[in-house]
């Protein structure tokens, strides 16, 4: 089964044909994409560092999909509302994937643009820059998990290959190859925009979340010490950031 992936650029198909416009690769096939009318397409052969090689080692666990299936999503850019398509991430390579339909056997890849995001699920995708854990900048994709007045949390979740190794003497067990979720929180401040690594703690949360108003500062450390949140877990941090804006 051949597949496709495609880099999309948002753009409105207006007084041209797309025949005039895509390049010498175009293929009959390419056509079942017309049913997204208001995107223009540009096709590019798949160069992912990954899988074409992965494929062959059929030994290892996991998966190097976040969410394996594809799901109806919607795809925007600064204008609004682009179209819909099914859509899935692909944490190893780190791209959102897409099809037309869930039968269609031609998958495209998202175009890696931060004027451009999609809804996967329930859940905002963005790709942005960021400041990693050792303040060095980075590109990658952002699930948006909350956001309030001053800032917005936004989790990076990667699937990370790791090679397996075979037992050596007969009191150990072989370990498989596999892939595993790796998930980071970042942090923006709507003042500056900038996205940084944040590593949740009662401690960095009161001193992320600090104000002038003293009153506030003592509720938000009455909640965190009362509550039995798991900061470890985002679902926890999200709630800290919905009751702060409560305050």
């Amino acid at each position: 089964m051949r597949k496709y992936i495609a880099c999309i650029t948002i753009g409105q198909l207006i007084g041209q044909s797309i025949l005039a416009q895509v390049p010498a690769n175009y293929n009959a096939d390419n056509e079942s994409f017309g049913m997204l009318p208001m995107l223009q397409y540009a096709f590019q052969q798949l160069n992912s560092k990954s899988m074409e090689a992965l494929d062959k080692k059929v030994n290892y666990k996991g998966s190097p999909y976040v969410i394996r299936t594809f799901v109806k999503g919607r795809i925007y850019s600064g204008d609004g509302l682009e179209g819909e398509a099914y859509l899935r991430y692909d944490g190893y390579n780190d791209e959102v994937q897409l099809k037309s339909s869930v039968e269609d056997s031609i998958i495209l890849k998202l175009t890696q643009n931060d004027d451009i995001y999609c809804v996967l699920g329930r859940e905002k995708v963005f790709f942005k820059e960021y400041y990693d854990k050792n303040d060095e900048v980075n590109q990658g994709h952002l699930f948006q998990l909350a956001e309030i007045d001053e800032m917005v949390l936004f989790e990076r979740r990667r699937k990370i290959y790791k090679e397996g190794k075979e037992a050596t003497t007969s009191f150990e067990l072989p370990v498989a190859n596999r892939f595993v979720l790796e998930r980071q929180l970042y942090c923006s401040n709507k003042e500056d925009g900038k996205i940084k690594f944040f590593k949740p703690s009662k401690k960095s949360l009161l001193n992320l979340l600090a104000s002038e108003d003293k009153e506030k500062n003592n509720k938000m450390k009455s909640f965190l010490s009362k509550s039995r949140l798991n900061l470890k877990d985002p679902k926890d941090v999200v709630q800290v950031f919905y009751y702060y804006n409560t305050l």
